[in-house]
């Protein structure tokens, strides 16, 4: 895998995040939010390399959806 999107960087995407980045350095992880200071955090404490739009995920080769259930169910 080279690029995973982890939608949702709170508490549990950021988490999944920092897992798969330890796990493998040389994967490119993109992260999608609602909110921009989640987003704008988790790139500066390097939980993510790069903050994409929903729309980009199609390039991705895993998404990891981490929203509360509500969300989950209209994004899915």
């Amino acid at each position: 895998m080279k690029e995973i999107c982890v939608i949702g960087v709170g508490l549990i995407g950021g988490s999944f995040a920092l897992d798969i980045k330890s796990m493998n350095s040389a994967v490119i992880v993109s992260g999608v939010d609602t909110n921009p200071t989640h987003l704008e955090t988790a790139l500066r404490l390097g939980v993510i390399d790069q903050i994409v739009q929903l729309e980009s995920i199609v390039t991705a080769d895993l998404v990891v959806l981490a929203t509360p259930v509500d969300a989950a169910v209209q994004l899915l």
